[in-house]
């Protein structure tokens, strides 16, 4: 989070909201890029959760879990190259300790 201290203190909370939103639909895009998912439930599930309490706990309180939940989606829909496989989930699992819980998942 160092970075963010060269940043104005005024536009820090504007380039975090807006990061959140953009992981946000990232993570939406890659669920139905790897699922059969309608579009039309994917947007309304998007615009469901960006008004639901995590997702509003994500952008009023500046958390990551959206950016752990993007990183973990990658690494176990096979998003990521085989050569890279695990990284994604090493960096969320660098953040926050909770997604090491996949590791089970995919070893099993």
């Amino acid at each position: 989070m160092w970075p963010l201290s060269w940043v104005p203190s005024t536009w820090v909370g504007t380039l975090w909201t807006v990061g959140t939103l953009v992981v946000l639909v990232l993570t939406a895009v890659v669920f139905a890029r790897r699922t059969s998912v309608h579009w039309s439930l994917l947007v309304g599930g998007v615009a469901w959760y960006v008004v639901s309490g995590p997702s509003r706990s994500n952008l009023e309180w500046g958390q990551v879990s959206a950016v752990i939940v993007l990183l973990v989606l990658v690494d176990v829909l096979d998003v990521t190259p085989a050569k890279l496989r695990g990284v994604p989930l090493g960096i969320a699992a660098a953040i926050k300790l909770t997604p090491l819980l996949f590791v089970v998942y995919l070893l099993v």
